[in-house]
């Protein structure tokens, strides 16, 4: 899990980094705070907005992180909370976004593993 993203699937399926995500997020409390091995929180909520340029929740976290990077403020200061709100890997079940993900492919079902698989689909091609 990274900052509005998570990890490539060298290893293993999509529907195993679903469930383990989502494990993370119906176990841990909101307030747990994140602290990725990698920094990649702009670039991947750079992609986040790009998926759904109408969310101003993730709008708002792209422009706090921008100027946090802009005050050499880059350490990595979030938790599970904010990230269930903006980033894409943990709200594949969100119905705006999965229209969103629907509009780019039009053979994607509801399932929230489907849109999960479309979404690092579409990252891995940034």
């Amino acid at each position: 899990l990274f900052g509005g993203g998570c990890g490539r699937l060298f290893e293993g399926s999509a529907e195993q980094m679903f469930e383990s995500l989502t494990r993370i997020t119906e176990l841990f409390d909101p307030g747990t705070k994140i602290y990725p091995g990698h920094e990649y929180t702009l670039a991947n909520l750079e992609f986040a907005h790009a998926l759904e340029p109408e969310n101003h929740t993730v709008r708002d976290r792209l422009d706090w992180e921008k100027q946090k990077k802009k005050q050499n403020a880059c350490r990595p200061d979030f938790d599970l909370a904010l990230e269930k709100r903006t980033n894409p890997f943990l709200r594949s079940h969100a119905p705006d976004l999965q229209a969103a993900i629907q509009r780019r492919d039009k053979g994607v079902g509801d399932a929230p593993v489907d849109i999960f698989r479309v979404i690092r689909s579409l990252k891995d091609n940034v």
